[in-house]
């Protein structure tokens, strides 16, 4: 649902009066859009004695995000009369959304000096195209009900809505609605929203495939960014549709963001167990401590020494310790296999319990090197080149 970073080559070829305006555009579209952010394609020229390459593009396309699917918006400007407003030919397979021009006050008031014009233009239809997608929704019982819940709600205010049918049919229907969720991104861990633009979101995306909501099929959504920092455990488990919290929206929205809440608190706390486990083994090996991963905290390289013999340790710790033990691996400072430095991982993890405290996971930690680092050594002689 969240489209691609925008190509600004396309831009490149529109008329110099005009690429201010779309870059204006395409920069600012995500502090509105909800689902990623406006494209631009499909340059092209009104004028049959101009050609395209020669950068006087005066007409093209907007590919704007809209609950999961993206309305195709033609913008054509006149090169000829540049101060002229644009003409805007809407999407035709929402062939019912056509709204009259003097309700668009960003066009019938068009100013060719000011760069957030178009900008405005855009904003102006998008809204009205949510409260026509709004006014077709309600004439769906079950939508209108869940509608109206979520409008006189202060937390779920924020969503869209879009109705498609099948052409030549009232009862095969289906609508999609994007919610967004209220969910506090700063009590993540300031590594994982550092790259953010500041436009992190999480969508609830809930679909009715047909007029008596027989079918309905929900699914949890974040912005690009955020999944990316995220990883793996944007994987929360949302509850089924119908279950134990209900078939309705006012039942169902607060359980979800309950669950991202509960999994972000987890996040925060699993972050802070690691640096605290990081700042026991400092002060135990610091001055044998090579180097740490001081954003994460999740690996930690020292240097050991055992009857002359020197080699590395890595101590790589989970995303859910205290949950999952600490991994440690050997590694010769002089003896490579396969063209690789020789190392071993320690495995047996049989020692290990989510409820030790940090100083018990070090103290048992210099245990299993005391005993580890004798049969290291003689395995990388034996086993390793020199």
């Amino acid at each position: 649902p969240w489209c691609p970073v925008t190509d600004m080559a396309g831009v490149d070829k529109l008329h110099p009066t005009f690429r201010g305006l779309v870059e204006n555009l395409l920069n600012g579209s995500s502090t509105f859009i909800r689902g990623g952010n406006i494209d631009v394609c499909d340059c092209a020229t009104g004028d049959i004695e101009v050609q395209s390459e020669q950068s006087d593009c005066d007409r093209f396309c907007l590919n704007v995000p809209y609950c999961g699917s993206v309305l195709r918006w033609h913008v054509l400007f006149d090169s000829q009369h540049p101060k002229f407003p644009p003409d805007i030919v809407l999407d035709a397979s929402d062939s019912s959304f056509c709204p009259v021009l003097t309700d668009i006050s960003s066009l019938t008031e068009w100013d060719p000096s000011d760069e957030n014009s178009l900008r405005l233009v855009v904003y102006e239809l998008l809204e009205l195209f949510r409260k026509h997608q709004l006014h077709v929704a309600e004439q769906i019982d079950h939508i209108k009900f869940n509608t109206e819940f979520l409008l006189e709600s202060d937390h779920y205010c924020r969503f869209d809505v879009h109705v498609k049918r099948r052409e030549g049919s009232e009862d095969n229907v289906r609508v999609k609605l994007y919610i967004q969720l209220p969910v506090a991104f700063s009590s993540l861990p300031a590594y994982l929203t550092s790259d953010s633009l500041g436009d992190d979101q999480a969508i609830l995306a809930v679909t009715f495939y047909s007029s008596d909501a027989a079918h309905v099929t929900p699914k949890l959504k974040f912005s690009p960014s955020l999944e990316r920092a995220l990883g793996s455990i944007t994987n929360i488990r949302i509850p089924r549709w119908g279950d134990e919290f209900g078939s309705c929206l006012m039942d169902y929205v607060p359980e979800v963001c309950k669950r991202i809440e509960d999994k972000f608190e987890e996040i925060s706390a699993a972050y802070g167990k690691r640096k605290e486990l990081v700042s026991v083994f400092l002060s135990h090996f610091g001055s044998s401590l090579i180097e740490y991963d001081a954003e994460r905290f999740s690996r930690m390289t020292f240097l050991l020494s055992y009857q002359g013999f020197q080699c590395l340790v890595h101590i790589d710790i989970s995303p859910v310790y205290p949950r999952d033990a600490p991994v440690f691996t050997l590694q010769s400072l002089y003896h490579e296999l396969n063209n690789q430095p020789y190392h071993m991982m320690y495995q047996d993890h049989q020692w290990y319990s989510s409820s030790l405290t940090p100083e018990d996971t070090v103290a048992k930690t210099k245990e299993i090197l005391t005993k580890q680092l004798p049969s290291f050594k003689a395995l990388s002689v034996a086993d390793g080149s020199f």
